[in-house]
């Protein structure tokens, strides 16, 4: 842990992108819960509708996956991350308004859900490349620690927070919650004093295609990155697969509450928390593992 508070402290502008990630990290806990509660219980969503939902979810990785690294490496990253955070806030504010006048319809969540993933998307590409340099190289390990610890200990407290919340407000008004992270996100990312970007100028000459096709080829092409994308690639289909179904089973089936249900997502985190706790130890003893050259 002393690694992970030291990178805090003496870095200030990463400090500023992990405070900034934390608080919209919380926020959007909460929507991992109010969101799909809203669709089952507000809107009386089927299980098409709830896989629709669930699809959707996909399209904007599937659709702007690819070209997101090549605009986002000739682009600011600063710029990027604020933008993302205030589009979000804007988009899931609409959803506790429309409930409220009662006007809320799933296609409004579709619609919230395939926006707010495109902004997620450059986001989190932006905050991946941003961090290196914000920190020296040596320090990296502990940076990306910091990190994964605190998503894992701050989405199992969201989740249980918004459990309560929905308990006590509804579910698409403890969306509003995630609306207001998503500010206080964006304004602790604008105290960041340097802009980011790529240092490569020719990155901004080359044609999308090219960029596109000079990525994919180094991601297949490597052993190492290879395995870890097809491993991401079926852990989300799989996580994406549970979550339609998961909701309406706990909610139809067995009768649960919004609290239990909050309860009940945020127990799933635990393992994250630990896992991140002793990552950098157990690295450091062991090693990263062995150098691999490309195929």
């Amino acid at each position: 842990m002393k690694a992970q508070w030291r990178v805090l402290t003496e870095h200030p502008n990463f400090r500023r992108l992990f405070v900034g990630n934390s608080i919209s990290l919380l926020g959007s806990s909460v929507t991992t819960v109010a969101l799909p509660l809203t669709a089952v219980v507000a809107l009386g969503a089927s299980p098409v509708q709830m896989g629709t939902l669930g699809a959707v979810a996909f399209l904007p990785h599937l659709i702007l996956g690819l070209p997101t690294g090549v605009w986002v490496d000739r682009l600011s990253y600063r710029r990027v991350i604020i933008a993302a955070d205030l589009l979000a806030a804007a988009t899931l504010a609409a959803v506790p308004l429309l409930a409220l006048t009662g006007l809320l319809q799933m296609w409004h969540l579709y619609l919230v859900v395939v926006i707010t993933g495109a902004g997620s998307l450059f986001s989190t590409i932006a905050g991946q490349s941003f961090a290196p340099q914000l920190v020296p190289r040596g320090e990296l390990l502990a940076a990306n620690s910091t990190f994964a610890l605190s998503n894992s200990v701050v989405a199992t407290t969201g989740s249980a927070v918004g459990g309560v919340l929905i308990q006590l407000l509804t579910a698409p008004v403890a969306i509003a919650v995630d609306a207001a992270s998503f500010v206080l996100s964006a304004v602790s990312k604008a105290r960041i004093d340097v802009p980011g970007g790529s240092a490569d100028t020719r990155l901004a000459k080359e044609p999308i295609l090219t960029g596109i096709w000079i990525g994919v080829r180094a991601a297949l092409a490597h052993p190492a990155l290879r395995a870890t994308t097809i491993a991401a690639t079926v852990g989300a289909l799989a996580g994406q697969m549970q979550l339609v179904i998961v909701m309406l089973f706990l909610v139809r089936d067995l009768g649960l509450s919004a609290g239990v249900v909050g309860l009940m997502v945020a127990a799933g985190g635990i393992a994250g928390i630990v896992g991140a706790a002793v990552g950098v130890p157990i690295t450091s003893r062991l090693g990263n593992g062995r150098p691999s050259s490309p195929a």
